[in-house]
């Protein structure tokens, strides 16, 4: 009876560890860059004053790394995660670094980047990493650099060139 517990006891931990793989991130495949015409639905502000939103029905309006500092202008880039297994949670920091001297919110200390933890799933589906000019404190010219992080490994990194009109 022991020896049928024992070996019992060592199918059902080797069905769970068949069970539970590793979770590997090789990479973040972008698959468009531009600016992007959405539907932007406001959430709150962060603790720098930057506008937070949710945002569907999302578009390509036009491939592009350089982008026009106006108010209302969306840009960054959709990606698909690449790893292991096919369909797992995986958290990532998504980056936007601003232009040297950064933007400059009323009232408040200039602020080099904007980050923040987002959950993903590897596999077919894609997702936006984008941007919104929301405020005129936000039209600052120069390189911004948007970066996809998993760990402490950078996956995906697309740079844009802000102009003023």
């Amino acid at each position: 009876m022991i020896r049928i517990g024992f070996a019992l006891l060592a199918l059902l931990t080797g069905i769970q560890l068949a069970h539970a793989q590793t979770v590997t991130v090789q990479r973040a495949d972008i698959l468009d860059y531009g600016i992007y015409a959405v539907d932007q639905q406001p959430t709150g502000r962060n603790a720098d004053g930057v506008l937070q939103s949710e945002v569907r029905d999302i578009k390509l309006a036009v491939k592009t790394q350089a982008v026009n500092a106006v108010l209302g202008t969306h840009f960054g880039f959709e990606y698909t995660i690449v790893g292991a297994p096919e369909g797992a949670k995986v958290s990532l920091r998504s980056i936007v670094i601003y232009p040297p001297g950064g933007i400059h919110p009323p009232g408040k200390a200039p602020v080099p980047q904007y980050a923040v933890n987002v959950n993903r799933v590897i596999g077919g589906q894609s997702y936006l990493h984008w941007y919104a000019f929301d405020d005129p404190w936000e039209l600052v010219p120069g390189t911004w650099t948007f970066q996809l992080w998993y760990g402490d490994h950078k996956i995906a990194e697309q740079s844009f060139l802000v102009v003023l009109p």
